[in-house]
């Protein structure tokens, strides 16, 4: 019962860590359209042609990406550092599973 436990635990962290990393590849694929962006938006301003409510907005929709970035790299290394733990847990009940069998069933 432990070792099923055990095991959906480092399957869960798995999983989280996937969608952690996941998170992170798109937010930083936003990220570097922004900044594509960016030099056009402050071309159109400077030119007249854009408004400077919409180079504002790019800006603030890339601090508020760059937030969220370092929250999920925070959250990435955490699950990380988390799922070792999970994972050596496992290995420990695994390691007395078999020295139980031996125990019980010598060779």
């Amino acid at each position: 019962e432990r070792m099923k436990f055990q095991q959906e635990q480092v399957a869960r962290m798995s999983r989280e860590l996937a969608d952690a990393r996941e998170n992170l590849s798109e937010i930083r694929a936003a990220q570097a359209r922004l900044k594509e962006m960016l030099p056009k938006a402050e071309a159109g301003v400077e030119s007249g042609v854009k408004h400077a409510a919409e180079l504002a907005g790019i800006k603030a929709e890339f601090e508020h990406l760059k937030d969220r970035e370092q929250r999920l790299i925070t959250r990435e290394a955490q699950l990380s550092n988390d799922l070792e733990l999970e994972r050596a847990k496992l290995n420990e009940l695994n390691d007395r599973l078999n020295a139980l069998e031996l125990e019980l069933f010598p060779k």
